[in-house]
């Protein structure tokens, strides 16, 4: 079953369609997933700061059960989930309903909505073994955009899937 549906996700035209919606919101549409073990594909992870995170088994720990809680809450909703993570980033979640009763989830990085590093994220990098100083450089590669424009994005996506 997933390496049909892994075939299927991973045609040209889903793929595209993901693009074109990543392109439209100017932000990465990076991932499929069946839940937080299983992804299906990774379009693109502009994250670094997520990826640093995640280096540490603590930090991949914290990032399991962020999306664990948030990828059963969305599936159960039906409906996109906007949520916070851990390290303060704002991520999207999009169920998508299959015929067979199976769940996948489209989802994008974690993007930051504040212009000015969060006392709490050097704090929170701090207990991870992440020094300050590379967690103000990793968040400027992190994309900003206001919780607003996040919303509208929510409920286009929502529309369009």
């Amino acid at each position: 079953m997933r390496e049909a549906l892994k075939d299927y996700f991973a045609s040209g035209t889903w793929k595209a369609f993901v693009e074109d919606i990543s392109s439209y919101l100017e932000t990465s549409v990076c991932y499929l997933v069946m839940d937080h073990r299983q992804k299906l594909w990774t379009h693109r992870n502009d994250n670094p700061l997520c990826a640093r995170i995640r280096s540490g088994d603590r930090g991949e720990a914290l990032c399991k059960q962020d999306y664990e809680e948030h990828l059963e809450a969305c599936r159960l909703s039906g409906k996109p989930s906007l949520f916070t993570c851990h390290a303060g980033l704002v991520r999207i979640v999009i169920p998508v309903g299959l015929p067979d009763g199976t769940t996948v989830f489209l989802g994008m990085c974690g993007m930051r909505t504040w212009r000015r590093l969060p006392d709490r994220l050097l704090k929170h990098a701090g207990t991870l073994g992440i020094p300050a100083r590379e967690v103000a450089a990793l968040q400027n590669k992190v994309h900003y955009m206001t919780l607003k424009r996040l919303r509208t994005m929510m409920r286009i996506l929502g529309h369009l899937i």
